[in-house]
């Protein structure tokens, strides 16, 4: 069983995959948007937004918490929605904690 460093490390991933496909933002959503109560806020942001300003915050503090990831996260396959084949690497490595998510109730 993959250990904390490891999802730590996969977030730190994450990040870097965003800065370096040019999809890391400088300007932070406006409150309203990140409030948003639509799933992956996609009423009010794009979803490499959601995941910078929300996904890789939360996650973070929640590890920070706890010692697991949360249970049963779908996110990897919005990112296929949203990208399609393209960032198959960012996909890979969201689909790598989603599944971690289920593998803790397995």
């Amino acid at each position: 069983m993959p250990d904390k460093a490891f999802i730590q490390n996969q977030l730190t991933k994450i990040e870097q995959y965003l800065k370096q496909e040019n999809l890391w933002s400088a300007k932070v959503p406006s409150d309203a948007a990140m409030s948003s109560a639509t799933p992956f806020a996609a009423d009010a942001m794009p979803f490499e937004q959601w995941l910078q300003f929300i996904y890789i915050p939360k996650m973070r503090d929640y590890l920070a918490q706890n010692d697991w990831v949360p249970d049963n996260m779908q996110v990897a396959p919005m990112a296929h929605e949203v990208f399609a084949s393209n960032h198959l690497t960012l996909t890979h490595l969201l689909m790598t904690l989603d599944n971690l998510s289920r593998a803790k109730n397995d």
